[in-house]
């Protein structure tokens, strides 16, 4: 079964990247079965008091985030108009749906990874690229690196995204 919601996954999140680089914009309905899959694959491989507990604390941990960018935005634009033209519904629906997929510490480190590696992505792309829009896939960029750090996973440890005793292994716990 794991297998299946891997594949599936991988599906979506290449749907997703496919239509927010081509054309900025993201079909609900790929948004919407990208998010019933995570949620299924995560109630099908985990206790449902967990699963609520890293819900939990990645949606505190998701935002503290969207509360330091409206604080930036506020206070560099004079007002959160730019804001809501900088950031796509899809943008913020992969960034939602994935709460439901990695421990607190292993979404901490996806999080900071991908939001830092699709700016230098865009950045690279936008000075060697005469077509570019002022706006980053967001979504794109994040369910793409999502896709392949599933695909490492799969090989690597099946259950690693939800797996955070490396953080006590560190921590001398």
């Amino acid at each position: 079964m794991s297998l299946l919601f891997l594949v599936s996954i991988i599906i979506f999140s290449l749907f997703i990247s496919f239509q927010d680089f081509k054309e900025r914009k993201v079909s609900v309905w790929v948004l919407i079965g990208f998010s019933v899959l995570l949620c299924s694959e995560a109630f099908w491989s985990l206790p449902l008091k967990q699963v609520l507990a890293q819900v939990f604390l990645n949606v505190c941990f998701l935002l503290i985030q969207f509360a330091l960018v409206f604080l930036y935005y506020y206070v560099r634009y004079k007002g959160t108009k730019k804001l809501m033209s900088s950031f796509g519904g899809a943008d913020i629906w992969v960034l939602v749906s994935l709460v439901i997929a990695f421990a607190l510490p292993n979404f901490m480190i996806f999080m900071i990874f991908s939001l830092v590696l699709s700016m230098l992505t865009y950045l690279i792309y936008r000075t060697i690229s005469a077509n570019s829009s002022g706006y980053i896939p967001l979504a794109g960029f994040i369910s793409l690196i999502y896709c392949i750090s599933r695909i490492i996973m799969y090989f690597y440890s099946p259950l690693l995204q939800w797996d955070d005793g490396w953080v006590q292994e560190i921590m001398g716990q």
